[in-house]
Order: structure tokens, then C-alpha cells, then sequence
């Protein structure tokens, strides 16, 4: 068989993102030109890998197999080459990241800002999302993830930790009144499912002073920002990051519900893929992360 390389990665473009658009995009080649490179090679391995229609694609059994076994040796062709870069230790390439978006814009973003200052030659790509899917697909190098972690194949190092606190609005709380600690078992919630995955919260006041919730879910998202509306729209009580809640709490939008009891943190974790050399500037940008943000939480909780 004629071995040809660049038919390799439109293939892998295609199937990564499935869409010959976007592989073309990525490529910096035109789309036509994509769709000659996967017919060129289905035709030289005798077999379709691609089934088409008119609106969507599907790998066909061979593709799958195709594309994970030849994801396998581009990362290792890629972890060669950017070792054969790292030498001169100059941190270059492309840093692809994806974060949820709150944290992302309130955390992320201005680390970046310095982080590339500090490394003119790199260019990073910041996407929003959910991490793992994104990790898994292959189209990231780091992803940050908030809250407990579920089981998974990827590496992961903490960065921080964050306060969650218990708000609700004026509106809900005069409507239904919050007398003592257990109204927190009857009143309506508003579930986070990104950081509430046990069923409870637990809330300490003092050494064996210990409160068990278990809320009576009403609503549901996994978004911060669609939550924090919901709270604002007077819908239930909610567990939010403290960093997103020192305006509302201010200006009274928002009340903390028992301060004098301590609430649950939720870790923030940065994950990248296993079995492969972490590239330089992967290392860099997650050190520099753990110093920054963990800077940062810290000097939050003490405010």
C-alpha cells in the first residue's frame, strides 16, 4: 500500500470532528481536498470507512478501528516531536484547553492572559464544555473539571479548592419562611449536577455538631449560570460557588442560609490523557495553575 500521511490526519480530522468542514478547517486545507484525501485512502485499504448521507456521517466498523488504532501513533508521533522541540526548552505548539464556562471566564481566562506573556511562542485554544467528553474525543490536551470526579482513564492533579455556599432569594425565603436548620429536608431545591453527586450535603457547625441534608430536589441543571438564575427567580434554594455570589449577597439578591455552619468544598481538578508524555507545555501551564489558583482560593476563603 502507498503510504500517504496527510490522508492519515484528514481521516482523523473527519472522524474526530465528524464533519469535513471542520476537518478541512483544522487542516488548513479546502474541503474538497479533504474528501479526495478519505476516498484516495479507502480506496488504497480496500474498505469504507466512512458511511455518508446528505446530513451526517458514521464511522463504519473498519473506520473505528482505523481511527483508534492510528490516534494511538499520531499522539506518539506528536509526543516525539514535541520532545525533539522541548530540547531547546522553549514552550511552543498549540495548547488546546476546555473548562466549564463560569470558571472558565472568571479563572481561566486571566491566567492565560499571564501565562501567555510569560510564553510569547505558544498559542492556546480555550474552549468551553463538558471536559470529559471533550478529553475523551481527543480534541484537548488539559481539561478542568469542577466537583467531585467521576471514574475515568485520565491522569489528574488538584488545583484548588472552592467554598460552596447555601443561598436563596428574599423573595423565596419570606414566601415560605426558613425557621431553623431542618426546613432545609422539606423545601424545594434546585440541584446542582455537576458538583451534587452523594444524594446529601453535609453541614458542620462545630466538632460533632453534624447536619445531614438530603434535599427535596425540584429543579435541576448542570449549569452555575442557569442555577444562579433560578435562584434569582425565586425557584428554591441553591449550593453555588462562593465566587459567584459576593455581588448578589452585597446587594442582598441572594441570602446566605446558616453561615455559622460550615458547607461543603468542591475540588477543581485538571485532567489530561494517560499513557502518553505530558508535552512542556502542558507541565508549565499546570503548575502554573496550581500556584495561581490555588493563590486565589485561598486568599478567598480568608476574606
Amino acid at each position: 500500500m502507498d503510504f500517504n500521511y496527510n490522508r492519515v490526519l484528514a481521516y482523523l480530522k473527519v472522524a474526530q470532528f465528524k464533519s469535513f468542514s471542520h476537518a478541512a478547517v483544522q487542516l488548513n486545507i479546502s474541503t474538497s481536498m479533504v474528501s479526495v484525501h478519505i476516498k484516495e485512502l479507502e480506496l488504497s485499504l480496500g474498505t469504507t470507512l466512512i458511511n455518508r448521507t446528505t446530513r451526517s456521517l458514521a464511522l463504519t466498523e473498519a473506520g473505528q478501528r482505523f481511527y483508534d488504532d492510528f490516534m494511538d501513533i499520531k499522539q506518539r508521533i506528536d509526543c516525539s516531536l514535541q520532545t525533539l522541540k522541548e530540547s531547546t526548552g522553549q514552550v511552543c505548539g498549540i495548547l488546546r484547553i476546555v473548562s466549564p464556562r463560569e470558571y472558565g471566564s472568571r479563572f481561566i481566562v486571566p491566567a492565560i492572559a499571564e501565562f501567555s506573556r510569560l510564553h510569547p511562542h505558544l498559542k492556546i485554544v480555550h474552549d468551553v464544555g463538558y471536559p470529559l467528553a471533550n478529553l475523551a474525543s481527543g480534541r484537548h490536551d488539559l481539561a478542568i473539571c469542577l466537583g467531585p470526579l467521576e471514574d475515568s482513564s485520565f491522569k489528574c492533579r488538584k488545583i484548588a479548592d472552592f467554598e460552596n455556599y447555601l443561598v436563596a432569594s428574599p423573595q423565596f425565603l419570606e414566601r415560605y419562611g426558613v425557621q431553623d436548620i431542618n426546613c432545609l429536608n422539606t423545601l424545594p431545591w434546585i440541584s446542582n449536577e455537576s458538583l451534587y453527586k452523594e444524594g446529601k450535603w453535609v453541614l458542620r457547625k462545630q466538632p460533632g455538631d453534624v447536619f445531614i441534608v438530603k434535599p427535596n430536589i425540584r429543579y435541576a441543571s448542570n449549569s452555575l449560570t442557569l442555577i444562579h438564575q433560578m435562584a434569582l427567580f425565586d425557584l428554591g434554594i441553591a449550593a453555588l460557588p462562593a465566587w459567584m455570589l459576593k455581588d448578589d449577597i452585597q446587594a442582598n439578591t441572594l441570602i446566605r442560609l446558616f453561615p455559622e455552619h460550615e458547607f461543603a468544598t468542591s475540588p477543581v481538578n485538571i485532567l489530561y490523557p494517560n499513557g502518553i508524555n505530558l508535552p512542556l507545555k502542558a507541565r508549565r501551564f499546570i503548575d502554573y495553575l496550581v500556584a495561581k489558583l490555588g493563590t486565589v482560593h485561598v486568599q478567598a476563603r480568608t476574606q
